[in-house]
């Protein structure tokens, strides 16, 4: 068994049950954490549309120093963190300003982690 997130109609991405659970209920605490939602909108019991507009602004928020100033926060949310960049970034390819202040390792990370895990989107790929 297996998440599916998808945009549109295509899936981009299907982790295990298990990872995909421990990913929704990270973001689920950042989206308390930032007060903003995430736009992964669970329609399914293993099924998540993404709604790229809000994720973008999601990953922007995610992106200000000002909500996420503690260092301890940042350390223990930065996989998932990772994730949702790579998201933003497979949705808006070129579109490196999603990312605001973040460091390049943490982009250069999400990039790595899009190209080797998400299926393809037509027409978006570089």
């Amino acid at each position: 068994m297996s998440w599916d997130f998808d945009i549109g109609n295509q899936t981009i991405w299907s982790p295990s049950k298990n990872i995909g659970q421990y990913f929704l209920s990270n973001v689920k605490e950042l989206e308390l954490i930032v007060d903003e939602p995430s736009g992964l909108i669970e329609v399914m019991s293993d099924t998540v549309d993404i709604d790229v507009a809000k994720l973008c602004h999601f990953v922007a928020a995610l992106s200000s120093p000002s909500k996420m100033k503690n260092e301890t926060l940042r350390l223990l949310s930065e996989g998932c963190l990772i994730v949702l960049f790579a998201m933003a970034i497979h949705a808006n390819p070129g579109n490196r300003e999603l990312l605001g202040q973040q460091s390049d390792d943490c982009v250069n990370k999400a990039i790595t982690f899009a190209s080797q895990q998400f299926e393809c989107l037509p027409n978006t790929t570089s």
